[in-house]
């Protein structure tokens, strides 16, 4: 399952790296990507994963990238998804986190892309992340921080913005 599948470009990927897996799902609050996802044969839930059925076959992994920061409360989404997987799945989540790299140069100055208000609603660190998903008996079992270039745009335009640089 892909949660965010945008146009199914994940399980494009998935179902081409996996022949023998015969169903791949998304969910997707934009009406238009999630048409073009179903386009695709993906099985596609147009709306919030809050509102997804939990009467369905569990899953053995679900993925969340670039998601749970632009939920109104995360807590309920990660309850979802532990009874949405399989005993032993998986759960892989990207998010921007406090304890990487770009927040330590550019956070404290207020210019870290990620801020994104209002767009981002919540911002993780590992802690902040093992406690959320420790409550509903998840647990990290590897923890990778990587660059966000795409972020970068939005920090020095933040940093342009703050010294009077025309933008």
């Amino acid at each position: 399952m892909d949660i965010g599948c945008a146009q199914g470009g994940f399980l494009d990927l998935a179902r081409r790296a996996n022949k023998n897996i015969s169903r791949f799902v998304g969910i997707e609050i934009s009406e238009k990507a999630a048409k073009a996802a179903k386009s695709k044969g993906f099985e596609v839930f147009i709306g919030r994963l809050e509102d997804f059925p939990i009467e369905t076959p569990k899953f053995d992994l679900i993925v969340m990238q670039e998601v749970l920061e632009h939920v109104y409360e995360p807590q309920i989404c990660i309850e979802k998804v532990s009874h949405l997987l399989k005993d032993g799945g998986r759960l892989y989540i990207t998010t921007p986190s406090t304890d990487g790299i770009e927040f330590t140069l550019f956070g404290k100055r207020k210019y870290w892309g990620n801020y994104h208000c209002p767009r981002h609603f919540n911002l993780f660190n590992t802690r902040s992340m093992s406690e959320l998903l420790s409550r509903h008996n998840l647990k990290i079992e590897t923890l990778t921080h990587k660059i966000q270039p795409a972020a970068w745009i939005v920090t020095f335009e933040n940093f342009l913005k703050d010294k009077q640089y025309p933008t």
